[in-house]
């Protein structure tokens, strides 16, 4: 929600205003340290409105060496009350090893291993905001920064193209909608972000996501249960083909990886300023 409004402290002033008995404050959207202070601000004006601080969280980078900081920050201002919580795929273990660092967090937010049986295959599944209509219809890029590289978000109004070479699948790409795709892309890879690679060697391709709801109407026709079961093996069965082999590319067009970068830079100055 945070990357809805044009900046962080924005976003924690209208928290604020509609939540203000019970304000806990997400603090890592662009810049963890820079958040506390911004949250340790709303706090000052919900005491001069006879209410309080109640807590920030920390979701992602070095969750000990943050809590501390952030106890230090807090307490220097004058908001020793104020809880700091933690999430980010916590476990038992994670737990126990942030206690052992003398992390400061006082609620423990865990989801997934709490909820699933995490020592089988579990999927993360987080929403995040990648567009949003303005005004005037146009819309705007929108997109989380983090201390974890993996957690910064992509921005724009998503498409992901299966590329085939001789009937099986070779890259998944990830492209937007408004800025297009060329016939013969340029990929990024998730897990490196290396020199691009060209798509070019390819017979066919599809897209994989496909509206079902647009208006609150239904305009894809319902499928059987069997059929959507039948679909899955086969694309299971398609993947199983490449077990053995290195991972299976899945990659960022490269337009929009500048893109994404350039929002990037743009969000950290402006939220230094």
């Amino acid at each position: 929600w945070v990357t809805a409004f044009s900046d962080e402290l924005s976003a924690f002033e209208a928290y604020a205003e509609v939540m203000p008995h019970s304000v806990v404050l997400l603090v890592d959207t662009y810049d963890t340290l820079r958040g506390i202070e911004h949250a340790i601000e709303i706090g000052k004006k919900l005491r001069a409105r006879n209410s309080s601080l109640y807590g920030i969280r920390l979701d992602s980078g070095d969750l000990g060496t943050l809590s501390i900081q952030a106890r230090a920050m807090l307490d220097a201002a004058g908001f020793q009350d104020t809880q700091i919580m933690a999430s980010n795929s916590l476990d038992e273990y994670v737990i126990q090893q942030l206690k052992a660092q003398g992390a400061k967090i006082s609620v423990w937010g865990v989801g997934t291993n709490l909820v699933t049986a995490h020592d089988y295959p579990a999927l993360d599944g987080v929403y995040k905001l990648s567009s949003l209509r303005d005004e005037k219809g146009q819309w705007q890029y929108k997109l989380k920064i983090s201390e974890d590289p993996v957690k910064v978000s992509n921005p724009g109004c998503h498409q992901v193209r299966r590329f085939y070479s001789q009937g099986k699948a070779v890259i998944d790409l990830l492209y937007d909608l408004t800025l297009g795709i060329p016939e013969f892309p340029e990929a990024v890879l998730f897990d490196s972000h290396q020199t691009p690679v060209a798509v070019a060697d390819y017979d066919r391709y599809i897209d994989l996501l496909l509206p079902v709801f647009r208006h609150g109407q239904l305009v894809r026709p319902r499928e059987s249960i069997h059929a959507l079961r039948e679909r899955a093996i086969k694309n299971v069965n398609a993947f199983l083909d490449h077990q053995g082999e290195k991972p299976y590319p899945v990659a960022i067009e490269k337009r929009l990886y500048d893109k994404k970068q350039e929002l990037v830079a743009e969000a950290r100055k402006r939220n230094k300023t």
